[in-house]
């Protein structure tokens, strides 16, 4: 049975974050674009640290959103037993994630009521994710996943997946990539983007719903291996029968490896110090692990071992 692959992009597949290098793009267009693009990360940061710190937003009469706007509700599925570490844990996740919600929904407000991306057409989009750097072995990973017939998808809150399409076929050649993310709404009959954003990928939970519904819980749907880098990944890791953070150094960030240590579940580092056993190839509901990388080869390396038992 093949191997079904959920992964993510922005840090994970790529060397960097990649909404900078897609936020160039309207100003490499047009130099005269205004407001800079900074101003939008300013006031982004500021709504996100307001929602950490449980003080109240700015108001901001330019925006529509009210306490009662549907978007700010962050719903998720309970797929596991109640109780269990991956329960815990994705419950605790989800807290997190809907905390700073209102950050991500007013920022992409702002952003398109702005139409900072107005006037794109897919070939600059796909043109401009070329030039997306992916990690070392990341591109050699999914081509071998590709030639040998897995199913492979990339499950992503970044705003265009037209752009994501573009850095994958540059790097990995096109097809064989199924791209699931928020995208630039398109102008059908003129061929080029509005400046809305279509944020139907906004965070973690988003991307849990999504697998559940492409690649549901229990027997028939194959191994599923999921690779991300951030409290948005955790939730799809939960869901996944082997999980695996990229992590230069190790470094995950401290709302991770808090949730993950309060519900239980081990972090392990990559390469394993021995063969992983058989027996012991399935975390077990009792005690589950998530697996730590540096890099893709690792992870390539990795999962070559599990494949061959």
């Amino acid at each position: 049975m093949k191997t079904r692959f959920w992964l993510d992009f922005d840090s994970t597949l790529t060397i960097d974050d990649t909404i900078a290098h897609l936020a160039a793009l309207p100003y490499l267009k047009n130099p005269s674009l205004h407001p800079p693009f900074n101003q939008f990360v300013d006031r982004y940061l500021a709504d996100y640290a307001a929602c950490k710190s449980g003080r109240p937003l700015s108001p901001d009469p330019a925006l529509s959103i009210n306490d009662s706007d549907p978007r700010l509700a962050v719903t998720c599925p309970t797929p596991f037993p109640p109780g269990t570490p991956r329960a815990l844990a994705l419950a605790a996740a989800a807290d997190a994630i809907a905390q700073v919600q209102p950050a991500e929904i007013r920022s992409i407000e702002r952003i398109s009521r702005a139409g900072i991306f107005f006037d794109l057409t897919p070939a600059d989009l796909s043109e401009h994710g070329a030039a997306i750097p992916l990690r070392p072995g990341a591109a050699a990973a999914l081509r071998k996943w590709k030639d040998r017939g897995d199913a492979i998808t990339v499950c992503s809150v970044n705003w265009s997946a037209g752009m994501i399409c573009g850095a994958l076929a540059a790097a990995a050649g096109a097809g064989g990539v199924s791209v699931f993310s928020s995208n630039l709404t398109l102008e059908v009959e003129c061929g080029v983007t509005t400046g809305e954003i279509d944020a139907s990928v906004v965070n973690g939970v988003d991307k849990l719903k999504l697998m559940l519904e492409w690649m549901p819980l229990g027997e028939g749907r194959g191994r599923v291996v999921c690779v991300g880098d951030s409290l948005n990944d955790l939730p799809c890791m939960l869901a996944a029968d082997v999980a695996i953070f990229v992590a230069p150094e190790f470094k995950l960030s401290g709302s991770v490896t808090s949730i993950l240590d309060e519900a239980g579940i081990a972090l392990v580092r990559l390469p394993l110090a021995a063969p992983i056993a058989e027996a012991d190839e399935a975390a077990d509901e009792a005690a589950p692990r998530i697996f730590v990388a540096e890099s893709w080869d690792d992870i390539s390396a990795f999962l070559d071992s599990v494949e061959t038992r």
